[in-house]
């Protein structure tokens, strides 16, 4: 499944807690195009974590709480 989602970059917590959300429903993040906004996502088991987006090493991040 792929989803574009405008100015993420702006909306860090909403961000977050919109991936963690998706991931609680079992889609799980499997990549993100910058340029275009499309974040891609692969169907699995449910789970719940922690999103944390880091911008330091310009990547998109999953953190443990």
């Amino acid at each position: 499944m792929k989803k574009m989602r405008w100015l993420w970059s702006y909306r860090i917590d909403s961000t977050e807690k919109w991936l963690e959300e998706l991931m609680a429903k079992g889609f799980h993040l499997k990549g993100l195009n910058r340029f275009s906004r499309v974040f891609t996502f692969e169907h699995e088991d449910s789970i719940e974590k922690k999103v944390c987006i880091h911008y330091g090493e310009k990547i998109l991040a999953h953190k443990l709480a």
